[in-house]
Formats: structure tokens, sequence, C-alpha cells
């Protein structure tokens, strides 16, 4: 009887050694991704909107302008910013100088990062990775990207239902959490490679376009899998304890974020291409997209869901439905926040969606020309859902975003609500 306890506990002392044997080497494969990851690093970025994608400005025929167009273009709103201004002005009197002192006495990495970009030393190592470095490049997109992808691919215990299982009792959680953080490491890596070739070598993608594409058709199938999974587990949850459940959702949610920014960045690629147009999608690649920001409260998967469905909806001609849907979606989108907030402050990170929406239908609707303008934007009264938006969107961005504490997202704000006055002239112009 002892030997019998005795082989038990040897099996089972086995078996523990042989589950820690796999997640060291999970911990030191995360390891090596960050270590990668940092090599494709945005420090010498000369601008995060750039990398995102974001608009700059728009002249009157839907075409982006310089940056200084784009200072002019914001003179349509003097009178709203100084207003805007006064008030924050007077909100703030007296805060300005507190503490200013220790701040000059300091000095942080953000300082150093700072230093870096204007002298554009950070930005020349970058530029040297992709010119120079060429070697480096190649051997990354053949040898790591396939492993990259191997890493995103989820497993039957990605996402495992864990809430009632004790890690002491059962490893299955250790083990799902540890995938769900490969895959999250994995797809982190590949979006800093793609942000830094848009950056500074968009004409990478033309020229491997090939690669482009099949990266495009892998991700978007990698995002259907996840976003069903994701599915799976919310509903065979229905009955766990909601801070459990809230958990599993956000594990979920931080690996489809991570899918979803890839798509984004990689339809970015294939539009610098020349090749988004007639980019191949499944067909449930828009519902699922439309679908996931109806199911998430996560304000920043919103905005990339929102990104890759702007890109989406620029394909034409032949593809009006799928444009429907997204303009449909990215409108009442903008109707919603607008009408929960009601002229009030609301969380500023719940307005990035509405700014990415607006900016996507710029883009989207910027020439009659397009197949799908007539029949969805014309014909859908876009352009009066927008003119009865605008004075809220003025008056939410006002209150709810601080300029001192959020001054990139301000200006963004801002841009948009000018681009917002001009966009509605041109489209009221276009339809005369």
């Amino acid at each position: 009887m002892k030997a019998s306890c005795g082989g038990h506990a040897d099996a089972a002392a086995l078996e523990q050694n042989k589950l820690d044997g796999i997640i060291g080497r999970a911990v030191n494969v995360q390891l090596a991704l960050e270590m990668i990851a940092n090599i494709f690093s945005e420090e010498g970025v000369d601008s995060d909107e750039e990398s995102s994608g974001r608009n700059e400005s728009m002249d009157i025929d839907g075409h982006d302008k310089s940056e200084e167009d784009s200072d002019s273009g914001m003179d349509q709103g003097d009178d709203v910013e100084k207003t805007d201004d006064k008030e924050e002005d007077e909100e703030g009197e007296g805060l300005e100088g507190e503490g200013k002192g220790d701040e000059d006495d300091e000095f942080d990495a953000d300082d150093m990062d700072n230093i870096l970009a204007e002298e554009g030393t950070a930005s020349r190592a970058t530029t040297t990775l992709m010119s120079g470095g060429g070697s480096i490049i190649s051997y990354f997109v053949d040898n790591i990207v396939p492993s990259l992808f191997n890493l995103m691919q989820p497993t039957h215990v990605s996402f495992a239902n864990t809430e009632a299982l004790n890690p002491v009792s059962n490893p299955l959680s250790v083990v799902s959490e540890t995938f769900s953080a490969l895959h999250q490491r994995a797809f982190g890596c590949f979006n800093n490679f793609l942000l830094i070739v848009e950056e500074v070598q968009k004409t990478w993608f033309k020229v491997n376009l090939q690669a482009t594409v099949d990266w495009w058709s892998n991700l978007a199938r990698l995002v259907e899998q996840i976003s069903q999974s994701r599915s799976v587990n919310i509903d065979a949850n229905a009955s766990a304890k909601e801070s459990q459940q809230q958990q599993q959702q956000q594990q979920h949610e931080e690996v489809l974020e991570g899918a979803i920014g890839c798509l984004w960045a990689c339809a970015r690629g294939l539009k610098a291409a020349g090749y988004m147009a007639s980019a191949p999608a499944p067909s449930a690649l828009v519902e699922g997209l439309v679908g996931i920001c109806q199911t998430s409260r996560s304000p920043s998967l919103h905005v990339k869901c929102i990104g890759a469905l702007g890109l989406l909806a620029c394909r034409e001609p032949g593809f009006v439905e799928d444009n429907r849907k997204i303009g449909t979606f990215l409108i009442q989108g903008i109707q919603a926040t607008l009408a929960s907030a009601d002229g009030a402050r609301i969380s500023h990170e719940h307005l990035e969606p509405v700014i990415e929406a607006l900016d996507s239908i710029y883009d989207i609707y910027s020439d009659k020309a397009f197949d799908y303008d007539q029949p969805v934007f014309v014909r859908g009264e876009f352009l009066k859902a927008l003119k009865q938006a605008l004075p809220e969107y003025r008056k939410v961005v006002r209150v709810s975003i601080d300029r001192r504490k959020h001054r990139e997202l301000r200006e963004r704000a801002d841009l948009a609500l000018a681009n917002l006055r001009a966009f509605v002239d041109f489209k009221a112009q276009e339809a005369s």
C-alpha cells in the first residue's frame, strides 16, 4: 500500500516537473519576444499619429493636406479655441506653477527620448535598421515571422474555462494564462515590426506585396478564431461570478486587441502598396469586428476595430453592402456616444473611438465618385447625421478632454472638429 502511494507521488512529481519545464520554456520565449519587439520599438518614430494611420487634415477635395494646411484648417475653429482656452485657463488658474521648481530639477527617460527625437538620433538608428540592416529584416521576415504566427495560433487551452480551477490542484489555469501571454507577446512583436516598416519604409509593403497579403489573410483568420473562442467561453461562463467572468474576458480581449492591432497595421501596409481596394477578406470579418465592438467595453479595442473597419470600407468597386454595414455602424456609434454624454463630461477614453470613427468617415466618403457614396452616404442621410453631431461633439470635447492633461488627444479631437466642419461643407457642396 505504501509502495502504491509512493508510486503515485513519484508520478505526480514527474508530471509537475514536466509542467514546470514547459512553463519555464514558455517564459523564456516571452522574454525573447520582448527583446525582439524592442528592436522594432517606436522610439525612432517621429509621430505616433502617423504610425497609427490617422489623418492629418483634409482639403475640400477630401485629400490629406500638409502640416501647414492643417494649421490653417484649424483657423476655422478659432472662435471655439479662444473660448475653450479662456475657460480652461480660468479653471486651471494657479495650477500651472505648482511644483515647477521640482520639475525643472528632474531628468528622466522621457527627457532623453525627447532629446533623441530632436537630434534625430533614434530616427537615424531605426532608418539604419531598415535600410543598412537589410539582412536583419530579411532574417526576421524569413525566420522569425513564421514562428510568430505559430505562437499567435490559439489552442484548445488558450482560453480555457478556468475560473473554477485551483492552480495548485489543476494546472490548466496556469497553462491557459501562459499560452495567452505568449499569444499577446507574439502579436506585440509583429505589430512593432509593422509600425516601424510603415513609418520608415512604406515602399517595403509594395515590394513585398505577396508576403503582406499572406499576413493579412492569416491575421483575418486569427481574429476570427480568437473572437469565436472568446464568444464560446463567455457563453459557457454565463453562470460564473461576475468578477471571474470579467477577468477571463479581459484576458481574451488583450489577445484579441493584439491581433486586431496587427490586422489594422497590415491593412495600412496594403493601402500603402495600393492593394487595399481589392484586398481579400473573409465574409464574416466585417460582422466579426462590429460584433466585437458591440460586446466589448474596451475603448482601445474599439479604436483598433474602427481603424480596421475604416480601411475595409474603402474597398471598391463591389463592396457596397460591406460599406453600408460599416458606415451605419460608425454613424450610430458616434450618435450613441454623444447622446449618452448629452453635452456633459464623459471619460476621455470613450471619445477616442468617436475621433477614430470621424477620421475614418472622412476617408471613406471623400469622393462622390466612389460606387458606395450615393447608395450609402447620400441615401443613408449620413450628412444630416453629421450636421446634427457637430455641435454636440464640440461641447463634449470641450468639457471632457483637459488640454493640460491630454494635450495630444485634445489636439486630435480639435483637428477632427475642424475637419468635421470642412467635411460637412464639402459634402453639401458636392451634393448641390
